[in-house]
């Protein structure tokens, strides 16, 4: 992609050109690619909405994104603000910047919800935040438009794959005994941060071209770059841990059923955030945040927590308090 870098530089000052009360709506678009908007959506669209499609687009969510992190490691692109001194940027990346974690993950977010509900005002909706979500990258001078179409394409190839698999490896999964099932989850969960460690290990003696340095520094002085996050790394294998043995405990339980009406529906979602508000932050308070194995470990627990209340405890609340439909 570099040899397309240096024709792209000049489009993307162009689209810097727009304004810069372009800043704020872009960085809202952008926000709505993140994976803190991913969770407070998903967790509506799960609870409140439907079960199967929230469902779909959590696990969805999570292979693209462990996709995304190997893919941006194995490349190790620039991005435009590290590369250009004449490229502003108002939000400081440390990871590499091909292909576009925001692209790629909003194409299988949005996507995944248009093939699900099937409406044309949804399909319309998902398309245009696909495009925002895209945009707004370019236009913060974060990614390369190579990036974003990258991720957008590695997106829809994911799409395409997770929905030719998804049926007969649900199938294949749920006719597992309850005990294999975890074992399965254990082995994915350590394949994750097996991964994650052999990228570390890629990346030990590697140090960041002196030109990327200088031009950061222009707009963040002191911020580096931080090809690997081993802490990222353990927080994605908690939450596959938690939601695959999460998963296979509701469906053992019959399931959940989102509340038959609104009022229902914002109490349901207002005590699932709170409880992971508990887990997620309440625990991350207690818990030691230091870079070694006990630190590593206690993350990977608090994310499984977090995984496993979305996806089975919190709907299990639900049930007990009525607040979910009959089943």
């Amino acid at each position: 992609m570099t040899i397309l870098w240096p024709f792209e530089i000049p489009i993307i000052l162009w689209i810097q050109n727009f304004g810069s009360w372009l800043t704020e709506p872009m960085r809202i678009f952008t926000f709505l690619g993140t994976e803190e908007f991913f969770l407070l959506f998903l967790s509506a669209l799960y609870w409140c909405i439907d079960t199967t499609i929230g469902m779909r687009v959590a696990f969805s969510l999570l292979i693209s994104n462990s996709v995304n992190s190997s893919l941006k490691l194995a490349f190790r692109g620039a991005r435009p603000y590290w590369l250009s001194s004449g490229i502003q940027s108002v939000v400081h990346e440390t990871s590499f910047g091909i292909p576009s974690g925001h692209a790629q993950n909003s194409m299988v977010v949005w996507g995944t919800i248009a093939l699900g509900f099937r409406k044309k005002w949804v399909t319309i909706v998902c398309c245009l935040l696909i495009f925002l979500v895209g945009f707004s990258r370019i236009f913060l001078g974060v990614h390369w438009i190579s990036d974003v179409v990258a991720g957008w394409i590695i997106g829809l190839i994911l799409l395409w794959v997770i929905a030719k698999l998804e049926r007969p490896v649900v199938r294949w999964w749920i006719e597992r005994s309850f005990f294999l099932q975890i074992l399965l989850s254990l082995l994915i969960c350590l394949l994750v941060i097996l991964t994650g460690f052999f990228w570390h290990s890629q990346f030990v003696t590697w140090n960041p071209p002196a030109l990327w340095l200088e031009n950061i520094a222009i707009h963040f002085p002191g911020a580096s770059i931080i090809p690997v996050s081993l802490a990222d790394n353990f927080s994605l294998a908690g939450l596959w841990l938690g939601m695959l043995i999460g998963a296979s405990w509701l469906h053992r339980l019959q399931g959940h059923i989102p509340p038959p009406n609104f009022s229902r529906k914002v109490l349901v979602y207002i005590i699932g955030l709170l409880g992971v508000l508990i887990f997620w932050r309440g625990l991350g308070i207690i818990f030691p945040q230091s870079d070694d194995w006990i630190g590593y470990g206690f993350r990977t627990f608090r994310y499984a927590l977090v995984g496993f209340w979305i996806i089975a405890l919190a709907p299990l609340l639900f049930r007990k308090l009525n607040l979910s439909a009959k089943l």
